[in-house]
This record gives C-alpha cells, sequence and structure tokens, in this order.
C-alpha cells in the first residue's frame, strides 16, 4: 500500500470574532506528498482516515461562506485541483492549498473556500464519524455553541 509522506507541518490561531468563535486549538496544516494521484489518492486519505477513526468521509469542495461546526473536528485533505481558502473568519488568514495539503481544523474554527480550479476536490472526515453540524455564525446563540465546542472531546488519533 502506497504512504504518505511527510513534507512539513504548520499550526494557526485565531481568535473569536463577531460571527465565528474559532477555537484556542490551533488549526494544524500537513503539506505531504505520495506516489499516488488523483483518486487514487483520495481512496489512500480515506483508508488512512478510516485506520485512525476518522469516518463519515466525503468527496467535494468547501463551502464558498464562512462555516464552522461546533460539534466535531474535521479534516480535509485536498487530492485534486487547487484554491484559496480563508480560515478563522472575514479577518483570518487566506491561504493557497493544493494537492497533498491536509487541513485539521478544531471544532468553531471558520473556513470558507475564495477562489478555486475547476477541478478542486477535497475529501473529508470526522472523528468516530460525528456527523457535523454547521453554523454560518455564533451571533444569535453565543452561550450554546460555546458550549458545544467545549463538549468536543479530543479526538485519540491524528487523522494521518
Amino acid at each position: 500500500m502506497p504512504k504518505l509522506s511527510f513534507i512539513e507541518s504548520r499550526k494557526y490561531y485565531f481568535k473569536p470574532d463577531d460571527s465565528i468563535p474559532n477555537n484556542i486549538l490551533p488549526v494544524i496544516i500537513h503539506k505531504t506528498e505520495s506516489s499516488v494521484k488523483g483518486d487514487n489518492l483520495a481512496d489512500l486519505l480515506e483508508f488512512t482516515f478510516t485506520k485512525n477513526g476518522w469516518t463519515n468521509t466525503w468527496r467535494w469542495g468547501m463551502y464558498d461562506y464562512h462555516h464552522f461546526h461546533s460539534n466535531t473536528f474535521e479534516v480535509v485533505a485536498v487530492f485534486k485541483g487547487n484554491a484559496t481558502i480563508q480560515i478563522g473568519g472575514d479577518e483570518g488568514l487566506k491561504l493557497d492549498i493544493e494537492v497533498g495539503d491536509v487541513i485539521l481544523l478544531p471544532p468553531g474554527t471558520g473556513h470558507k473556500c475564495l477562489v478555486h480550479s475547476p477541478d478542486f476536490t477535497l475529501i473529508g472526515a470526522y472523528p468516530n464519524g460525528i456527523e457535523p453540524d454547521l453554523h454560518r455564525s455564533y451571533a444569535a446563540n453565543k452561550e450554546g455553541i460555546i458550549e458545544n465546542i467545549g463538549n468536543v472531546k479530543m479526538y485519540e488519533v491524528e487523522p494521518i
């Protein structure tokens, strides 16, 4: 079975804003490479995620609006194309991502796609197959959403 090789990992921290709670935990971005490409890379990523307990996988893009999940961590990995995304809300980081980038998002961390290549595709998953909720803002239920985020247990094994 082919493997993923790590090139580097980076961590980014984000403060809350008026609509995105973010998290005190960092967003972790792993740059990886593999000898397999395209759908075969997606299969390898899905196998790796599943082996590590990250299931409920999907293959698609990223919404073009800021959103976050208050009830789970999320991992997304680029297996086709490239994009510019924004993490952390309107004042957050704009980041160019490409094939092999694996992004680990803590609960409450805002993310959206700004622009992407026509073939841009991600594979995503959640620890223990949790079904994620989806929020665009926490302004209307700040206390409840922050409580949800605080109740999320740390994953036992990283997805990759």
